[in-house]
Order: C-alpha cells, then structure tokens, then sequence
C-alpha cells in the first residue's frame, strides 16, 4: 500500500514509527530552538529600545539642565543690569538734588528740633547706620535741626561700620546733610 508510506516508510512498522517520532522530537526541537531565537531576538530588540530610550531620556535631561542654566545665567544678567540701572539712576538724581539743592532758612531750621535727646538719639542711629535703617534716617533728619551737630554727624558716619550694600544709604545721608547744611 504505497498510499500509507510516509516519507518511504511504513507508519505501522517499529522502524516506522522510530522514525516518525524522531522526526517528530526533529522537528519539536527545531521549533523550541527557533522559539529560542525569537525570544533572544525580542530580548534583544527590547533591550536596545530601553538603552535608546535611557539615553533619549538622559539627552533630554542634560538638555533640560543646559537650558535651565542658561535660563539662570541670562535671569543673573538681567538682574545685574537691572540693578545697574538703578544705581545709576539713583546717582543721577542725588547729582541732580545736590545742584539744585536750596538750603533751608535760618527760620525754618530753628523751627526743627535741636535738643540734645533727640541729636544723641539720632547719633546713635548713624553709627549703626545700614541700608535697613536709610529709610528711618533719612525721615527723621529733616525734622532736626543739626547745625550745632554737623561734625559730630560726619564722625558718626565715618565710624560707622558699613558693608557695600550700606554705601547707597551712606552716600544719601550725606548728601541731605550737605543740601541741608552749609559747613
């Protein structure tokens, strides 16, 4: 019966069938072997899509701090431009008072405050004098009437133990004194 061989052999022999069932663990093993292969090849697909991924992600990161740095950097420049700015806007105008400055009369002075309480309590102010007490400072020095007081106000200024930011406030103090008193 030439219709039921298979692959020259008959099925239903030992030999046969021997030979159908190593065909068949053939042809299982083959399969496993390429479902071994598939699954590396996945592995390995996956594997270089997450170092790909790891990688976008870390050029994204750097990119983001460079940005941010620059970001930092430009924001610094603005400010300190800014800042110079307004120092010299503020020295303008103190030039600006300064030339145009009027002293007051000798009627107006003696209406202000002249006691000593009051001089030594702003003195005390001066030798502390900082940009936190500017404002202060310059509120009260025109309610006062220095003119007895005016080298007892530059020793105070110049023992005061001032820092860079205190130089602004200084320089105003100063300068009010000076539009304020002639000697």
């Amino acid at each position: 019966d030439k219709g039921r061989r298979v692959g020259g052999l008959e099925p239903d022999s030992e030999s046969g069938r021997k030979a159908l069932d190593a065909a068949a663990a053939a042809a299982r093993q083959a399969e496993a072997e390429a479902a071994h292969a598939l699954l590396a090849a996945q592995k390995k697909k996956e594997d270089a899509e997450r170092v790909a991924r790891i990688a976008a992600e870390e050029a994204a990161r750097r990119e983001a701090e460079e940005r941010a740095a620059e970001e930092r950097v430009a924001a610094e420049r603005r400010r300190a431009e800014e800042e110079a700015a307004a120092a010299l806007r503020a020295k303008l105008e103190l030039r600006e008072l300064n030339g145009a400055a009027e002293r007051p009369r000798d009627d107006e002075l003696k209406a202000r405050d002249s006691s000593l309480k009051k001089y030594t309590a702003f003195n005390k102010k001066l030798r502390s004098l900082s940009e936190e007490s500017r404002a202060s400072i310059l509120q009260e020095l025109p309610k006062l009437n220095l003119s007895k007081y005016v080298e007892e106000v530059a020793t105070a200024i110049s023992e005061a133990k001032l820092r860079m930011v205190d130089v602004p406030a200084a320089t105003q103090v100063c300068s009010l004194m000076a539009r304020t008193y002639p000697s």
